[in-house]
């Protein structure tokens, strides 16, 4: 895994699905990301898991070679698991675009 041709593990090819979605019976909805790992996992488990309407939030990795993560959701029923997503994404992004204008002041100041 050491050698550079491991990048294209996760670089999207025009054939890629980008996400699948799977409902079980128990109100659990599994969305199936490929070439993703515990960074995006991690960071939207955790913004989930703040949201009132959230009943279950966790992820996991297929198989420690692969690079596909399952993100599992449950939500009451006055939302459903994907407007929750969408809205951790946005307040991620957001909180991403906070954290560069942050560093870019402290670079001018410091420059």
């Amino acid at each position: 895994m050491n050698d550079i041709a491991s990048i294209n593990n996760y670089k999207f090819n025009e054939d890629d699905n980008v996400i699948t979605i799977n409902e079980n019976e128990l109100g659990y909805t599994i969305y199936k990301i490929p070439k993703e790992d515990h960074t995006l996992g991690n960071l939207i488990k955790e913004e989930l898991l703040g949201h009132k309407e959230v009943l279950f939030a966790g992820y996991k990795m297929t198989h420690p070679l692969e690079h596909t993560l399952l993100l599992k959701v449950k939500t009451n029923d006055s939302t459903t698991p994907k407007k929750e997503i969408i809205q951790s994404i946005n307040k991620i992004e957001k909180d991403i675009d906070n954290i560069r204008k942050k560093l870019n002041a402290k670079f001018i100041k410091y420059n």
